[in-house]
Formats: structure tokens, C-alpha cells, sequence
């Protein structure tokens, strides 16, 4: 595994919180376990934020888990190429945005809080989006996404519904390009797509 990375020295100065330019990640191997831990403190201050131009990981393998209360989320992949660019975290009336970014897996499993899971094994699961940008503050509500393109064989999809009603779809394909979503809610991203 490798790690290179050219950080905005000024500029982090200047604004008070990291600014990276490139941060290029080689065959990783991540695995970490975050259980009952205390929630963070909240603060004003701008430590939270983050600039980063681009990220870009080679074929690494993560198996995360956190838990908190009821909050649960579980990642496990084989590996993946993942290239992120315009990455912003906490600026301004922003709480995550994206620019240009693709992802390529053939073994992904993804579990939150038990209600969805998403798998997928020995069958390619790819997407690239043109930008992605989540609000906060004044502009909680705000949320827009622009897909590219998205492309998956042999995938897995498990639901409980809002009344507690499971929902099991297996062995499925989708896929679709210049998909734009203004919404966060699933069935509106699915109703875009083709199966």
C-alpha cells in the first residue's frame, strides 16, 4: 500500500481548515470497527471542514462498521477503483459536495441501519456521476445529483418499508445515464433507472 499526497499549505492557513490538492491512495486494506462510541461534541469552530481537489484509490479492499444507538452502517468490498474530485465537506451553506467522481467494484456489500442492504458479487457494479451536492443551514433541504451513468450485474437489494414489510429483489441488473435526482428518497432514484 501507498500514500501520496500534495496538501495546499497556504491555503489551509488562510481558511482555517485542510485544503488538499491530490491525495492518491494505492492497495489499501481498511478495516475498522466503531461501536457505541460517544457522539462527537458539537462545535462552531471550522475544524470539521474540508477541501480535497481530488482522491483516488487503487484497488482497495475496506471493511468498516460504526454503530451508534440505532444508527448502523456496514461497508465490505472486494476491490475497487475509486476516483473522487471537488470534494467539499462542511463550507458554508454546503454539508458534502462532489465533482466529477466514478466508482468500479465487483464485490460490494453495503447495510444500513438493518432497513437496506445492497450487494452485489461477481458482477461489476459501476458508476460515474457529473456532480452531487448536499445543503446545510438555510439550505438543509437542498440536494441534487447528476449520474452519468450507472451500470450493475447480480445484484441484491433488501428493503423494510416504513410499516416493517420486507422487500427482497435478487440477481437483478440496472442501469441508466443522464440520470438527475433532486431528491434523497430511494424509490425516486429507482424509478430512473432500468432493471
Amino acid at each position: 500500500p501507498s500514500i501520496t499526497f500534495t496538501p495546499a499549505i497556504a491555503l489551509s492557513i488562510q481558511k482555517k481548515y485542510p485544503v488538499i490538492h491530490v491525495l492518491n491512495v494505492e492497495n489499501p486494506v481498511v478495516s475498522v470497527r466503531m461501536i457505541n462510541n460517544p457522539p462527537p461534541e458539537k462545535t462552531d469552530n471550522k475544524i470539521s471542514s474540508l477541501e480535497l481537489g481530488q482522491l483516488k484509490i487503487t484497488q482497495g479492499i475496506f471493511d468498516i462498521e460504526q454503530q451508534q444507538g440505532n444508527k448502523h452502517l456496514a461497508l465490505k468490498t472486494g476491490k475497487i477503483n475509486l476516483s473522487l474530485t471537488g470534494i467539499k465537506k462542511d463550507i458554508d451553506t454546503t454539508r458534502f459536495a462532489l465533482g466529477s467522481s466514478s466508482l468500479e467494484s465487483r464485490d460490494l456489500y453495503l447495510n444500513l441501519n438493518d432497513s437496506l442492504q445492497f450487494t452485489t458479487k461477481d458482477g461489476p457494479f459501476n458508476i460515474s456521476i457529473d456532480h452531487l451536492v448536499k445543503g446545510k443551514g438555510t439550505k438543509e433541504e437542498r440536494f441534487q445529483a447528476s449520474i452519468q451513468e450507472i451500470e450493475g450485474h447480480k445484484l441484491n437489494l433488501h428493503l423494510l418499508n416504513k410499516k416493517g414489510k420486507k422487500i427482497d429483489i435478487n440477481n437483478f441488473s440496472l442501469g441508466g445515464r443522464d440520470i438527475h435526482l433532486d431528491s434523497m428518497n430511494l424509490s425516486h432514484a429507482l424509478r430512473r433507472m432500468k432493471y
